[in-house]
């Protein structure tokens, strides 16, 4: 990969001292941006300690680094870095918390943490605490990691609807730190990069400050790493400055493989799904971790009716048709997605699903994408919000097409109930009321009165024709 990037740290305009601490390794493709706290130095030894920690785990890993750099398309090395970054995080709270022990006057203190790692031209990102990873990805500018802290959990429980309803020194309390306890609980996330990206590191003292749409900006604007830097901090500095300012940004500038075209379309197939309108850009970024690649050729059969389901499908290229019993339901195209209740429950097929051309599509199984749901309940409920609205639409769809059935069905039936006399002239009745009755004719088959329903299946939005289980 080959990344241009500056760092750039500030102690504000009312700390005495800094106690924040980042770390840039060129070789490594490594950024560490820690904030510390603890009062007097505590906080400064404590950001500088889970530094050097973190640094020293991944750099005795190199040889896993470069192992995935020869072999991108690896899941078990890929899991293995997402450890490793676990582990560095983890070996950090170990060692501040020895040393704020040894130390009595240092006891208490901690640290946030994130870290940045890149490899096989994915971007490792392993976190804790309030301090942020930001993502500028074609003009849209993403928050990846999620703020371990009181007024963060306050907004997302509902319990304030701004910022401004908490008073400003519980604004950086934290509820998750590096070295407060021996261990601590970590998030880890990783994605594919594409070039033109724009990762961003930065301690509270920025975004207390700088909105999403200020960073998005500002970022937008200031091609040259070092000089987006110097006015992040100049514009924290500008709206008061009261707290230390770190900032690290790293530029993607190529990713060292062929698969950029690939990679943008598997995020914007995402993103334009029904089933994950609700979720975040890094939420995206974790379903698509658990999907894998499938690819058919025209005339090849996905699943057939009957068969145990356990995958839903996410049509990246080509088309699907989907039958029952031969009949013709619907042909679906990108973007649409088919099987997703295989994702609640283990239920028999309802359908088949034929492909008709060559089709890319993107699997994604019941058993990782309940590990998903089991780590964020959050992404839980929108998950299942989405669920909950698609199968509404369906239904009154479906509501409404099966009423319409219906009053057809009742008006052929009212026609056939009636007598051949219903549609005589007088004159024609008296002939035929005088004509001998002729012999009854036994019934045959064909005789035998049918009736057909036949219905269509979608995957999505409202309005849209009812669709089967699958």
């Amino acid at each position: 990969m080959e990344l241009t990037f500056a760092a750039r740290t500030d102690v504000g305009r009312e700390r005495e001292r800094n106690e924040d601490n980042f770390l840039v390794d060129r070789k490594l493709r490594l950024f560490v941006v820690c904030d510390g706290m603890g009062g007097h130095v505590a906080g400064a030894v404590a950001s500088a300690t889970a530094v050097n920690a973190i640094h020293e785990i991944i750099a005795s890993s190199a040889s896993l680094l470069q192992a995935y750099d020869d072999d991108p398309r690896s899941e078990a090395r890929r899991r293995d870095i997402l450890s490793l970054l676990e582990h560095a995080l983890q070996r950090g709270s170990f060692k501040v918390y020895e040393r704020a022990t040894e130390n009595p006057h240092e006891r208490g203190m901690g640290t946030t943490a994130t870290v940045l790692l890149f490899a096989g031209g994915r971007a490792f990102i392993g976190h804790v605490g309030d301090s942020r990873c930001y993502l500028l990805r074609d003009g849209a500018i993403h928050q990846m990691t999620e703020d371990h802290s009181l007024l963060a959990d306050m907004l997302k429980s509902g319990r304030i609807k701004s910022v401004k309803e908490v008073d400003r020194r519980f604004r950086n309390a934290v509820t998750r730190a590096v070295g407060t306890h021996p261990t601590v609980e970590v998030e880890t996330l990783d994605l594919a990069t594409i070039p033109s990206d724009r990762f961003l590191l930065c301690s509270d003292g920025l975004t207390g400050y700088a909105a999403a749409r200020v960073l998005r900006q500002i970022l937008s604007l200031e091609a040259d790493e070092s000089a987006a830097c110097d006015t992040l901090i100049q514009f924290a500095n500008d709206a008061g400055g009261n707290d230390n300012i770190t900032a690290v940004l790293a530029t993607v500038r190529s990713t060292g493989h062929k698969d950029d075209k690939r990679i943008r379309q598997l995020f914007e197939t995402v993103q334009s799904i029904t089933l994950f309108r609700y979720l975040s850009f890094s939420e995206q970024a974790r379903v698509l971790n658990v999907c894998y690649d499938e690819q058919f050729k025209a005339g090849d059969v996905v699943f057939r009716k009957g068969e145990s389901g356990e995958i839903c499908y996410v049509i990246v290229s080509g088309l699907v048709q989907i039958q029952v019993d031969g009949v013709f339901i619907t042909e679906l195209g990108p973007g649409r997605h088919f099987g997703e209740l295989a994702l609640i429950d283990q239920g028999a097929r309802s359908a088949d699903a034929l492909i008709t051309e060559d089709t890319w599509l993107l699997a994604i199984h019941r058993n990782a994408f309940h590990e998903i749901l089991r780590r964020s309940p959050r992404f839980a409920v929108k998950l299942l919000w989405s669920f909950v609205r698609s199968l509404t639409s369906r239904l009154r769809a479906t509501t409404s097409e099966l009423t319409v059935l219906k009053a057809m069905y009742h008006s052929s039936s009212e026609e056939d109930d009636r007598t051949v006399s219903d549609f005589l002239m007088p004159d024609d009745l008296q002939e035929l009321n005088a004509s001998p009755a002729p012999p009854p004719i036994p019934p045959t088959p064909s005789d035998t009165p049918r009736r057909t329903v036949t219905g269509h299946m979608s995957t999505d939005g409202p309005g849209a024709p009812p669709r089967g289980r699958d």
